[in-house]
């Protein structure tokens, strides 16, 4: 079994920052419904008395025994804390899970990259209308909320004395990220699915989101600290940060669904493609093994250096019509670009830390091969010419 321990350094370190994208998202989703039911205006029902209809005796009496006592400060601090934690654990416990699965069965049915792309789009619209909702733009918006089931709201109540049933909202989205793995977190499935033990599957994906976690809790704590200071801003604040996710999300779908209309496919577009590879050592040796040497040429290679921020080169220029050996290299690489997809084609692998992989892409025509990471963070794309 992989030592556990580089396991969970790996998740706090480059784990933690690579699905913070579509992940914290939804965290944020959870902080905006705690901080808008914190700040909302009490309005309490009361009785009101007009003064000029009673004595002078029931006067005093009511003053006496109906002045409104001053109220405990709320601890929204603590209720945030348990929301967040909430959702953590039901990461963590969700994942774990997974793994067990993983182990257990061998095999796993993968959502292909377009389907993964679709399912970002569709988070991508649910943040958008969140942070709408917030800003109070229109009351269409108030749509915009998950809300889990009724029965497993009255069933975390149950087993919960003094839960409160928004609780129940950062559970059930902390285990719907179990829908959304980043490509790092694909990197460690794929490590568990390799195992054949349930046991060594769930301890594996348990030590991986476990090592995550600290920094979703602290930079969520964080933005509560910040409310409490800003309490009338708090709310729009976190709607912001909502709406800059939502953003990046939607360039994430976007480049998962190999679609031309992106940030990352307009900056390419305007780049020049080149024939080799950008590091030295790897493009000497590709400058000797892949040279074109006439129009018969029955196979044509491509060799990629796959790095931490990213592929370099990023766009390549090849021959249309002829089978391309694309070459992956890696070198101590961590990051979501290990796990390498090509949308239109639908391959999808999961690069070694240190090594090369060899991926056959057959005869294309004239046009743009686009490829990514399988989060949409890392792109690039293969000019047929």
């Amino acid at each position: 079994m992989p030592n556990l321990w580089v396991i969970f350094l790996t998740g706090l370190t480059t784990g933690g920052l690579s699905c913070l994208a579509v992940q914290g998202g939804l965290l944020a989703n959870v902080i905006a419904k705690q901080a808008e039911d914190e700040f909302k205006p009490n309005k309490p029902k009361e009785n009101r008395v007009d003064p000029a209809h009673m004595s002078k005796h029931d006067l005093i009496n009511f003053y006496e025994h109906h002045q409104e006592q001053p109220r405990a400060p709320r601890s929204f601090r603590s209720d945030i804390t348990l929301s967040i934690v909430l959702f953590l654990a039901a990461k963590i416990v969700a994942y774990t899970l997974l793994g067990l699965g993983l182990g257990w069965l061998g095999t796993m049915l993968q959502l292909t990259p377009v389907m993964r792309g679709v399912l970002m789009l569709a988070i991508t619209i649910f943040m958008l209308g969140t942070a709408l909702r917030l800003l109070n733009v229109h009351p269409f918006f108030n749509y915009f909320q998950i809300q889990p089931p009724k029965f497993i709201r009255r069933f975390i109540r149950r087993f919960s004395k003094n839960a409160k049933e928004d609780y129940a909202t950062p559970i059930f989205l902390g285990a719907l990220t179990v829908l959304i793995p980043c490509g790092i977190t694909q990197a460690m499935m794929a490590l568990a699915l390799g195992t054949g033990s349930p046991v060594a599957g769930a301890l594996i994906l348990f030590s991986f989101t476990l090592g995550a976690s600290p920094l979703f809790f602290i930079l969520a704590y964080f933005t509560t600290r910040l409310g409490e200071s800003l309490n009338k801003y708090f709310v729009r604040i976190v709607a912001v940060l909502v709406l800059i996710f939502s953003l990046y999300s939607l360039e994430s779908g976007l480049n998962l669904v190999g679609s031309p209309v992106s940030y990352a496919a307009y900056k390419q577009w305007l780049d020049t493609p080149v024939d080799t590879i950008g590091s030295t050592e790897i493009a000497q040796q590709t400058k000797a093994n892949e040279q074109v040497n006439d129009a018969a040429q029955s196979e044509q290679k491509l060799t990629i250096s796959v790095q931490e921020d990213g592929y370099e080169p990023n766009i390549l220029k090849a021959k249309a019509g002829v089978p391309t050996r694309l070459t992956l290299v890696t070198k101590d690489t961590f990051s979501c670009s290990r796990a390498f997809v090509i949308p239109s084609l639908k391959i999808q692998k999961v690069l070694p830390e240190t090594g090369r992989e060899t991926i056959n892409i057959p005869a294309q025509d004239k046009g743009r091969l686009r490829f990514s990471c399988s989060m949409g963070m890392y792109t690039g794309q293969i000019l047929f010419e």
